[in-house]
């Protein structure tokens, strides 16, 4: 294990991003986990199509079986959370020659090892999400807002910061990396941050403010099922603080700051911006292309993650969220 791609900045006695080499290679489990996956979901199990499953726990324990590579991997990433990470990137799977959809299956296969999967997006119930450049919609239309779905630029946030429950990790496997200079994925750690912000008078003002007050952000309309927006379509929590530590969404927040500018005062605003401009000026734990065949795991109730834009169209990563292995995900009906 080496922490190489940290920038000397440690959360404690572990780099915030460690480095692991190249993996034992996972295609070598691939026919026993397609194996388990037809018994499961009935053939042919397309990995485009995989949903969560029904018994997460009798399914890990089915791969567990099936899967020796992919297991010892997902113990070794498990103790290097345990161990203070934020994020772990392992440089190659040994996935590079599978076509796209055998990728798709061996990752589901191994963030069910990993924890409790979730659904990609509301309208149905699919894990694996292709995550690259779709273009216009339609001609004459505007890109895809989805940071998932265009090639611009997507600033520091936390994925489905205004959920409920936000998804404890995800991953992110690089079937094509962007040759183009752009598509760099950056990674700050929310716990060095805050530090940093607590350093100066105005860094502990903000976050005082940003920790105790309910701030508007704008939850898209195919998110609001399960109680994660009220009535006018907004979710109100602090940003910081608790489970997870960061809530971060920008544009959501910017929306909600001028919508609701008559409920928040200048204070929210200022406390905001102070955050906000200490995050993008320090440097990154992380920045740089997730390598074709790698993988980022990311604990997304720590650390805040982005990416600059890219040209090369080519670019394809798969992202997949979950939940630690047996979490709880109900909350009280009058949280938030």
């Amino acid at each position: 294990m080496t922490a190489g791609l940290s920038t000397a900045r440690d959360t404690s006695s572990v780099a915030s991003i460690v480095e692991f080499g190249n993996a034992e290679p996972l295609a070598a489990d691939l026919d026993r986990i397609d194996a388990v996956l037809a018994e499961v979901y009935g053939p042919p199990a397309a990995g485009e199509d995989l949903t969560v499953p029904e018994d997460h726990a009798g399914l890990r324990e089915r791969l567990a079986v099936a899967a020796p590579r992919s297991v010892a991997l997902a113990e070794r990433v498990h103790r290097t959370f345990a161990d203070g990470a934020c994020g772990i990137v392992v440089r190659k799977l040994g996935l590079a020659q599978l076509e796209i959809d055998a990728q798709r299956r061996a990752m589901f296969a191994f963030a069910v090892l990993m924890g409790d999967v979730t659904f990609a997006h509301p309208v149905d119930d699919k894990v694996v999400w292709d995550v690259m450049d779709k273009g216009a919609p339609q001609t004459g239309a505007p890109k895809y807002s989805s940071f998932s779905e265009n090639d611009r630029e997507a600033e520091y946030h936390t994925d489905a910061s205004f959920a409920i429950n936000p998804d404890r990790y995800f991953l992110l496997y690089s079937a094509q990396q962007a040759d183009c200079g752009g598509g760099q994925t950056f990674l700050a750690d929310g716990r060095v941050l805050l530090r940093e912000l607590d350093a100066t008078s105005e860094g502990r003002d903000a976050v005082r403010v940003l920790s105790e007050v309910k701030l508007p952000m704008r939850v898209p309309k195919a998110f609001r099922r399960g109680g994660n927006a009220e009535d006018d379509g907004y979710m109100y929590r602090p940003l910081i603080g608790g489970e997870p530590l960061w809530r971060f969404r920008k544009d959501k927040v910017d929306k909600g700051l001028v919508a609701k500018s008559d409920k928040v005062g200048a204070e929210v605003r200022d406390a905001f911006d102070v955050v906000y401009r200490h995050l993008v000026a320090r440097p990154d734990e992380y920045h740089a292309v997730i390598p074709t065949d790698g993988v980022l795991i990311v604990d997304n109730h720590v650390a805040l993650h982005g990416r600059n834009g890219f040209t090369d169209s080519r670019r394809h990563l798969l992202r997949i969220r979950f939940h630690r292995a047996g979490t709880d995900q109900t909350v009280e009906a009058d949280a938030g």
